[in-house]
């Protein structure tokens, strides 16, 4: 994802890399301290192309929030939103000729100013990125065209 979307060597230079891990155990003649007991090398040598690094979620997001604003839709994301309802028009995807957004959705506003306002959005996909305190919502089965992709943060 992160080179389809061109960031990957910002990734690459931000992020701390893994190269090994260090096993420590209590001293044996002072129980209160640790020493180290040893280090191997994190990831075997050929074992996959892409490096075990580590960098913050929020960083992250900020690389592809700067893409989207660099697109030719200048996109941002809307935030405050409960999902309330999601119909995908199954015969608007198998019909020839028909419009190319048969996904509705229904969201309720919860930001103070707006809260309890409810928006309906027509799109082609959505892409719903779930909280740690929500439970993953079915996406609706048989659905070639419009359909949902759940993701969860930090999984």
């Amino acid at each position: 994802m992160f080179e389809a979307f061109g960031f990957s060597e910002r990734v690459l230079k931000e992020a701390y890399w893994v190269n090994e891990t260090t096993f420590w155990k209590p001293n044996d003649t002072s129980k209160d301290k640790v020493v180290r007991h040893g280090r191997i090398q994190d990831v075997e040598d050929g074992l996959s192309e892409f490096p075990h690094v580590i960098l913050n979620q929020a960083r992250v997001h900020d690389f592809y929030l700067e893409v989207m604003r660099n697109s030719p839709n200048r996109l941002e994301p809307h935030y405050c939103r409960r999902l309330l309802g999601l119909y995908v028009d199954t015969a608007a995807c198998s019909a020839a000729g028909t419009p190319s957004y048969p996904v509705t959705v229904r969201l309720e506003r919860i930001d103070p100013p707006h809260q309890g306002q409810i928006e309906t959005v027509k799109a082609r996909y959505v892409v719903r990125f779930a909280t740690g305190r929500e439970a993953p919502r079915a996406s609706p089965s048989g659905s070639h065209c419009g359909g949902i992709l759940p993701v969860r943060p930090g999984e």
